[in-house]
């Protein structure tokens, strides 16, 4: 029984693309029909707006695990491998996903502050100033507002910019917390577990 655990998993999809396709086809067609389905069960300003954009979503990022799975750096995952390997790219695809769905739906009214520090820094102004004549604070370490000061300098307008940081450094995140399993000892199967129980408790 332990030898079939630790076996390649390869065997779980075929060489073709008939599987990703059929991920991707039966996602698309659920995202046409959830929506309305499902419309009488949400509430909220949004209701289930973003419901099909997910479901989209999500078929793309399946389809392209499931065609992942033919290379051989893939089928090298044993079985016990192979279940953590695939929750760890489900949970960052739906934080990829609400990141972006932020990232589009403006800013929200504490993130005007974060917007104001990292415009100071795009315009080449000082990031602390002189309290007595401008008191602005600080709510975030200063590489948080170097970064996004960076990425609005080169994209202005992009006021969301913080958000593109903050969703960098959780996928970083997640790949550090595996690779410090991995150096504690752990074997990949548990480091790969401890990726997704810091993705799955992440607040988004």
């Amino acid at each position: 029984m332990n030898q079939s655990i630790s076996q390649p998993a390869s065997h779980v999809f075929s060489q073709g693309w008939l599987p990703a396709a059929f991920v991707l086809g039966c996602t698309g067609a659920a995202s046409l029909v959830f929506p309305s389905v499902a419309a009488p069960f949400f509430e909220g300003a949004d209701g289930t707006l973003w419901a099909g954009p997910l479901l989209l979503f999500m078929g793309c990022s399946t389809t392209i695990l499931v065609l992942g799975y033919r290379y051989p750096f893939m089928r090298k995952l044993s079985a016990r491998e192979l279940v953590p390997a695939t929750l760890l790219w489900m949970f960052g695809s739906v934080i990829v996903f609400i990141a972006i769905q932020r990232m589009t739906a403006g800013l929200r009214v504490y993130e005007t502050f974060n917007a104001l520090m990292a415009q100071r820094i795009a315009t080449g102004k000082s990031l602390y100033t002189n309290p007595a004549i401008e008191p602005l604070g600080s709510i975030y370490p200063p590489l948080y507002y170097l970064l996004s000061g960076a990425i609005l300098k080169i994209a202005p307008g992009f006021l969301t910019a913080g958000r593109l940081v903050s969703l960098v450094a959780t996928l970083a995140t997640s790949i550090l917390v595996v690779s410090l399993a991995v150096r504690q000892g752990a074997s990949k199967a548990q480091s790969l577990w401890a990726g997704v129980l810091f993705l799955a408790l992440y607040n988004v």
